[in-house]
């Protein structure tokens, strides 16, 4: 990345943020009315992997969940809804902000997908996008009345939202984070967070729990060294856990995250 081209970055980086902070104003008095509305209660944050099965989803309509992304996909498998919905993907944002205005839950954002939704998110809870200080060193937010810190995932902000909402124990479900390999293919358009996006390719190769979550030839805004990075987060997560004595336990029956205890689903969901 040339001079030139860094400063138009650094350029339309406080331009976003400036955006971002006006449309978290509106939010405030919301974000403060959810500060530990569920202290105490268990809750679930349920990622899109693989190992996720709808049956699974079923026993967890009376719980607290939160769920991201194109969860959507999977509600003509369930009856079950997300309590809280959360996203951070600028390029799902952009391609699928009619989707996502039909979500019916709670919708808690970083102001960072803000402007690709547009007028999409009228009922968006906006929380301030706060920047990383580090690369290799990561802040985790407690009271979104401050803010929301990025973590290379959606996992890392719906971790944020949990604990803003007071839940202890939470629960991983679906959240595997595996590392990408054949089945994205690199292009040479130049992605929002300053590196080249990725499409979709080899469809038969399945790394969420909804057949061809990405239409072929789709783009994808991730790379190894983001989701190497969001895994440093997340042992931050852990981290900050144990010391505040919160219980994080990943009940995904196939994850790649060992830094949190792992739990048998099915024992959960029994305990119910």
């Amino acid at each position: 990345m040339n001079a030139l081209s860094r400063i138009r970055r650094f350029i339309g980086e406080q331009h976003r943020l400036c955006y971002s902070n006006w449309k978290s104003l509106a939010s405030k008095n919301k974000i403060k009315e959810l500060h530990n509305k569920h202290f105490g209660k268990r809750g679930f944050v349920v990622g899109l992997g693989s190992s996720l099965l709808a049956g699974d989803l079923d026993k967890l309509t009376n719980e607290i969940t939160i769920s991201c992304n194109k969860c959507y996909l999977l509600y003509d498998k369930t009856n079950w809804r997300p309590t809280y919905y959360s996203l951070i993907d600028l390029i799902i944002a952009k391609d699928r902000k009619e989707e996502i205005a039909k979500v019916d839950s709670v919708k808690i954002m970083s102001t960072c997908v803000s402007k690709q939704l547009g007028n999409y998110g009228k009922d968006v809870i906006w929380v301030k996008e706060l920047i990383q200080q580090s690369k290799e060193e990561f802040e985790f937010s407690t009271n979104l009345e401050k803010g929301i810190y990025g973590g290379c995932s959606v996992t890392f902000d719906m971790l944020q939202i949990a604990w803003h909402l007071g839940l202890n124990p939470i629960y991983l479900i679906g959240v595997q984070h595996d590392i990408m390999g054949k089945e994205y293919i690199q292009t040479n358009i130049a992605g929002p967070y300053g590196y080249n996006l990725f499409k979709s390719g080899d469809s038969r190769i399945q790394k969420h729990c909804v057949p061809n979550y990405y239409r072929p030839g789709e783009l994808v805004a991730s790379n190894v060294d983001e989701q190497k990075r969001a895994i440093k987060a997340l042992e931050k997560v852990a981290q900050i856990a144990k010391e505040n004595n919160r219980q994080i336990l990943n009940a995904s029956r196939l994850t790649y995250l060992d830094m949190f205890p792992r739990i048998n689903l099915d024992d959960v969901l029994s305990d119910g």
